[in-house]
This record gives structure tokens, sequence and C-alpha cells, in this order.
């Protein structure tokens, strides 16, 4: 009669076999410790807080057909934003639509548009509308960055910015002809504008 043995060597075991009447026999079986799995999800976690209101340029005299509207500073075409994020991250915006004319035919080119960015957070990026605004485009166009080496996550503090409207200044690569300048219909133009959060490896 054979009592029990187990003798752990390392990740196998040996365990004896059954007496068959010829004497006793010991099979090895080879077999794997107990394995956990374990997963963690490092969710990219991105808030973008940004003032929904809507922008509306109103061309009324000979000078803003000449020279355009809005601008950097200029509050009436402003609007409020920040970032909550625990990654890295860039922004950016497109239009959704043609700039299409309530008669449903007549457009105005994206371009006319553009935007610049005061960033007054504290963390370091890059601003591409330091050298003038950015012109809107129904591709993405990324206005604000991380640099390569530094990182952007934070809070609504450290993330905060205001985007500048304008539209008809010939500025940054903003069309370079005014209003004034191109053949455009009278009447009420209106596009849809998406500002994104997103992250940035």
């Amino acid at each position: 009669m054979f009592g029990g043995l187990l003798l752990s060597l390392g990740n196998y075991a040996i365990s004896p076999g059954s007496n068959d009447g010829n004497g006793s026999h010991a099979d090895l079986c080879i077999s794997p410790n107990p394995v956990n799995s374990i997963s963690g999800n490092a969710n990219s976690s991105i808030n973008l807080h940004l003032d929904k209101s809507d922008i509306n340029f109103d061309f009324s005299t000979f000078d803003d057909y000449k020279n355009g509207v809005g601008g950097y500073n200029v509050d009436a075409y402003s609007t409020k934003g920040a970032i909550l994020s625990a990654v890295n991250w860039k922004f950016s915006v497109r239009a959704l639509a043609s700039f299409t004319s309530s008669d449903g035919f007549s457009t105005i080119l994206l371009n006319n548009v553009g935007f610049t960015v005061q960033f007054d957070g504290d963390v370091d990026v890059v601003n591409y509308t330091l050298n003038g605004p950015k012109a809107l485009s129904a591709n993405e166009v990324v206005l604000l960055e991380k640099r390569s080496l530094d990182q952007s996550k934070g809070n609504e503090k450290n993330n905060k910015f205001v985007v500048f409207w304008e539209m008809g200044t010939k500025k940054g690569n903003m069309n370079q002809l005014g209003i004034l300048d191109q053949n455009i219909k009278g009447g009420s133009y209106s596009t849809q504008v998406e500002f994104v959060a997103l992250e940035s490896l």
C-alpha cells in the first residue's frame, strides 16, 4: 500500500502511479503552475470644454469687404476653451460642410475663414498659429499640439486657450483675395465647424 506523494520540482510535478499487480510505477506528469491573467485599461481620457456660441460675420461696410472682419484679440469673434486630459493631446478644427448660401447653390470658399489661438495654459505646446491664422478646410487643421519631448497632459488651468476667428482678412494661409475681390453673391451663408481634441503620441 502506498501513501500519496507529490514532489514539486520547479514548474513540474512527479506523482505516483497505480499498482497493477506487477509492482508500482511512477508516472511523470508535467503541468505548469497556475497562472492568473491581469489586465489594465489605459483609456484616452480627453475632455474638451468649448464655448458653443455661434460666430456671425457681418459684412456691412466697404472696409469690411476690403479688409475683412474679426481677427486676433477681437473678442466679438472669439471662443474660449480648455482641455482636461490624462494623455498628451492635439487640438484641431475642420469644416463639416461647404460654406453655402441660403439659396442652396451659391458658396464661399472655406479658406476665407481663419483661426488664431492664444494659449494661456502653463504646459509647453506648439502653437501653429503664431505666424498667422490657419485657414479653415474640410480636412483636419491642427492648431495646437504637444512638443516632441514635452507633455501636454493636465487640467483646464494647464490647457486653457482662446480661439479668435476672422474672415476675409487675407492673412496667414487664408485666401489671398478679399471678399471684395471675389465674385460672391449677396446673401446669408453658413457652415458647421468642428473642433476636436485627440491623443497625440
